[in-house]
């Protein structure tokens, strides 16, 4: 029963990352009439990060244990944080320049 509700949270962040990730690039990629071309690069490297996060957990894991691996993850996550917090406003701009 533990189980579901990690099921429901990973499915709720499924949903949002699905629904986020066009409008962002639609937001950056405004005007430029490459939308298809980024989205599409965006998509290409999500799927890489995907494949290839097993394979490098796998490894953090063997030479550093859970532990580390733990760290390792908390680490990345919040370097994406840091990111978008640098990047935000160039994702969603304010209304007043906007037109």
């Amino acid at each position: 029963w533990v189980v579901w509700p990690v099921q429901i949270l990973d499915g709720v962040g499924a949903g949002l990352l699905g629904i986020v990730t066009p409008v962002a690039v639609e937001r950056i990629l405004k005007g430029t009439g490459r939308f298809n071309v980024g989205f599409a690069s965006l998509m290409t490297v999500q799927g890489l990060g995907a494949s290839l996060s097993n394979v490098v957990a796998g490894y953090v894991v063997s030479q550093g244990g859970y532990a580390v691996s733990h760290l390792v993850g908390g680490g990345v996550a919040l370097i994406a944080v840091a990111v978008f917090a640098i990047y935000h406003k160039e994702i969603a701009p304010s209304q007043k320049s906007i037109g």
